[in-house]
């Protein structure tokens, strides 16, 4: 059975379909300013999330960075314990902070690790390296700062490399590397080196003091680095977010891609700061 359409009803059935279609479309445009309103929220809160992950980052390689500068021609920490507790604590949050699978990530928390090395073992030296023209005071401090060399260098091969002239010339030939390692400990703990002793130290001084040096340019120079290459890590991050405010997705934005394009712009000057801290 079909419905009639008498006379003068086709008006109201279509005024009836016409609303019928403005309500399906309300109902469209609705669901559509939702749709755009969450995605937009979204976008916000990944933004504003992004915007303070960078100032954190920021916030701990400032930390960071103002422990470990200026140290190499500045009186060092009285409490060394102390000092690397805490240069561990900020080293901490920079490696829980960034991507440790990320690339460039990697590389500065790398050159940070490095530099922690080279500043221990620079504080450290220069710790018993004590001038004095007290002649028991230089004794002294010259017997700690080899002691310490000794547990620095476990294997004892630097120092045999350090010590092959003086040993050759004295004509001392040891049977195995233990009788190697208990002589020069019997150097070194005695109270009088003794001239053998005296020479054997004295090169060893010589070869510490050249190591102070390179860690003092380590130092100096990888916390310059770390600096620029965290630079050129938040401008690329900060253009990520610029793509996130605007399309609400930075799912195709190719990190490592702007980061070198961003980088071509110092990379004389990065690779100056990278030969120095070879």
């Amino acid at each position: 059975m079909f419905l009639k359409i008498e006379p003068g009803n086709g008006a109201v059935i279509g005024a009836i379909i016409a609303a019928g279609i403005s309500l399906i479309s309300a109902f469209i445009n609705i669901f559509i300013v939702i749709s755009q309103s969450k995605k937009q929220r979204t976008a916000e809160i990944i933004t504003s999330n992004r915007v303070e992950w960078m100032q954190k980052l920021k916030d701990y390689i400032s930390e960071y960075l103002s422990k470990v500068r200026y140290f190499y021609d500045t009186t060092f920490p009285e409490n060394l314990n102390e000092y690397f507790g805490d240069l561990g604590n900020i080293t901490a949050k920079i490696e829980l902070h960034l991507n440790f699978k990320g690339k460039q990530d990697k590389k500065i928390i790398n050159i940070i690790q490095e530099l922690n090395k080279s500043l221990e073992t620079f504080l450290q030296l220069k710790k018993y390296n004590i001038y004095s023209n007290h002649e028991k005071k230089k004794f002294e401090g010259r017997k700690k700062l080899i002691q310490f060399y000794f547990y620095k260098d476990k294997d004892l091969e630097m120092t045999k490399k350090t010590l092959a002239n003086v040993l050759i010339k004295n004509k001392i030939i040891f049977k195995s590397e233990k009788e190697f390692k208990q002589y020069i400990k019997d150097i070194v703990q005695k109270e009088d080196f003794g001239k053998l002793g005296f020479d054997i130290c004295n090169e060893l001084a010589s070869y510490i003091n050249n190591d102070i040096k390179k860690c003092v340019k380590k130092v100096k120079y990888s916390s310059q680095l770390i600096m620029l290459l965290t630079q050129v890590y938040l401008k690329t991050e900060w253009e990520r977010v610029k793509v996130e405010s605007k399309k609400g997705d930075a799912s195709k934005f190719n990190f490592d891609e702007k980061y070198n394009e961003i980088k071509q712009t110092v990379k004389d000057k990065i690779s100056e700061l990278e030969k120095l801290v070879e």
